[in-house]
């Protein structure tokens, strides 16, 4: 007998999952196939948020049914010292995690990301195989571009397994993403796809078993200046430079590099000369400000760890300036100070990281330095009906500020 194709141009959405039309005129039962999703924990939350946007909207793809995995986030909720070995030991002795067992922290809970429809730990999976589908093995190894090939590719992996839930692992997406948007787009698929998972319905939800008070007023238009400080930094010691990008901390002696050193008061002014461009065309009083930054505890962190590892060398005076600067390098935030109606956020403290997430989201004005946390946190939260404008505080021009206006204006009713 022939064997007929499915017809994956025509689909349909239904609660999580796209089913497929089929081609022939026999109509065949096609058994539902679940999949989930193991974020990498050393990526911050954004990231993991990234990725599990470009996960689910893969596996929808398939036609698989999403099947949730509580998830955590050690890079952006664990900041402390203390929490920072016990990770690394952990990350050396490769304890191994049962996916099964994994247990949301107060971060995950706080998002509203604990459970889902389908949960991993539901009794309905008890009799399920897991089975770990390597991304980065499949993608990086073959010529595979369409949903159908990938997924011949999946269900080839075990054969004997009725049923399965299959793990999607990656800790190369950057460098598949072009390909994973070639596969989901081949079944007309597009970034949409992650409104299934409503995470704005969840996150909001989740604030009534979590509230939080920040210093915004809602009969105001709401800004948040995110300035990225702990992981992004170059703090000067004596005649050296410490440069901290991500995880990597480097040593620099060199006159050109030493210039560099001012560039982490730049955006500090630079978010100040914004403000004032704001205030200057709308008026002060329509506004309500924060100030969000992880500050530079980070940055500390992660010298004192580069020193004890062996990744680079301080001499004695450098590490007693090092300690005598920890104290007055947030210092530099004072200058918003002048504004009766902006409020600092600064420090990596749990309670501020979760003040800064909710600050975010809550924003009618959202001015973003670097990276993507603030971006992809206000993107995936913030009510869709709800207007917002995100500044690039690197790219703004005249242009930008004139949008405000549209903003002022459905919040106030008027433009001063």
């Amino acid at each position: 007998m022939e064997q007929k194709s499915i017809n994956i141009s025509n689909k349909l959405h239904k609660n999580n999952q796209v089913q497929y039309q089929e081609s022939n005129l026999e109509t065949e039962k096609v058994d539902e196939t679940f999949f989930t999703v193991n974020l990498p924990r050393d990526v911050g939350l954004s990231d993991q948020l990234w990725h599990l946007s470009k996960l689910y909207s893969l596996g929808i793809a398939l036609s698989y049914t999403y099947v949730h995995t509580p998830f955590r986030c050690p890079r952006s909720y664990s900041v402390g010292y203390l929490e920072t070995i016990i990770i690394q030991l952990k990350k050396l002795l490769n304890t191994p995690v049962d996916i099964r067992k994994s247990s949301a922290d107060k971060l995950i809970k706080f998002i509203g990301l604990d459970k889902h429809d389908l949960n991993i730990s539901d009794t309905q999976f008890r009799k399920y195989k897991i089975i770990e589908i390597n991304l980065d093995n499949i993608l990086g190894e073959s010529d595979i571009f369409s949903a159908p090939a990938l997924k011949k590719s999946i269900e080839f992996l075990d054969l004997s397994s009725k049923f399965v839930i299959y793990c999607f692992v990656t800790q190369g997406i950057y460098k598949f993403e072009a390909k994973i948007d070639q596969i989901i787009n081949s079944v007309k698929l597009d970034d949409s796809t992650i409104k299934y998972l409503d995470l704005p319905g969840k996150y909001w939800r989740a604030k009534k078993r979590f509230p939080v008070n920040i210093p915004l007023v809602n009969s105001r238009v709401n800004v948040v200046i995110h300035i990225r400080k702990g992981d992004r930094t170059q703090i000067k010691l004596n005649k050296k430079i410490v440069s901290i990008f991500g995880s990597s901390v480097n040593l620099v002696n060199s006159n050109d590099a030493r210039e560099k050193s001012n560039t982490e008061l730049v955006n500090t002014e630079k978010s100040y000369n914004i403000i004032q461009k704001i205030f200057s065309k709308y008026g002060e009083d329509i506004f309500s400000v924060i100030v969000i930054s992880d500050g530079y505890q980070r940055a500390f962190y992660a010298i004192v760890s580069a020193v004890i590892r062996g990744k680079i060398k301080l001499k004695t005076d450098d590490l007693k300036q090092l300690y005598k600067i920890k104290k007055i390098l947030n210092r530099e935030f004072d200058i918003f100070s002048s504004f009766p109606n902006v409020s600092l956020v600064v420090g990596e403290s749990k309670k501020n990281l979760f003040k800064c997430i909710h600050a975010i989201v809550c924003a009618d004005i959202l001015v973003v330095t670097s990276g993507g946390f603030a971006y992809w946190l206000h993107m995936f939260f913030r009510r869709s009906n709800q207007s917002s404008i995100i500044i690039n505080l690197n790219s703004y021009d005249n242009q930008t500020i004139d949008k405000i206006r549209n903003i002022v204006s459905k919040k106030k009713g008027r433009v001063k």
